[in-house]
């Protein structure tokens, strides 16, 4: 029987507590991991946030011993997790401002009047997806094929 390594030490930064609304607060909150051997940070995320694609082990760069990373393969990701990937804190807040930029832009009768064009504002919103999801799409789909590969060498056969 084989013993799992430790989990890596998760550590949620909030410089203003819990005294401010939670919503407004997030962007300046931020997540460490560190080794649980040594405690050296081998990852800071902007956000509450935080989820790693990966097999869910790694080696420390300070110490060299073996330790759960707290990261997981696409498949084993439930939805909230995968929205969470998809759409982290920054993102999710970019696309936020861009929406309420559009929003007070009709509001404000701009588009009557022709001073933006709608359809300049739709580029723009469409240029942000464009950007954003092919190194999503690009994670997602490694994750993917290297979860079938150990699915496939836990089986007793590697056939590729």
């Amino acid at each position: 029987m084989s013993m799992s390594p430790p989990r890596a030490i998760r550590e949620d930064h909030d410089p203003f507590g819990f005294a401010v609304v939670n919503v407004i607060t997030r962007v300046v909150r931020w997540t460490t991991l560190h080794c649980p051997h040594c405690r050296h940070v081998f990852k800071i995320s902007w956000g509450p946030t935080l989820v790693l694609l990966g097999a869910g082990g790694r080696n420390c760069r300070a110490c060299g011993k073996l330790f759960d990373d707290a990261s997981r393969e696409w498949p084993e990701l439930d939805w909230n997790e995968k929205f969470a990937y998809l759409f982290p804190t920054s993102v999710a807040g970019l696309l936020a401002a861009c929406l309420v930029v559009l929003a007070l832009v009709a509001y404000a009768g701009l588009i009557d009047r022709g001073a933006v064009s709608v359809g300049a504002l739709n580029a723009l919103l469409v240029l942000f997806v464009a950007f954003m999801f092919p190194w999503s799409y690009i994670d997602v789909r490694a994750s993917a094929n290297q979860h079938v590969g150990i699915a496939k060498c836990t089986r007793g056969t590697l056939t590729e």
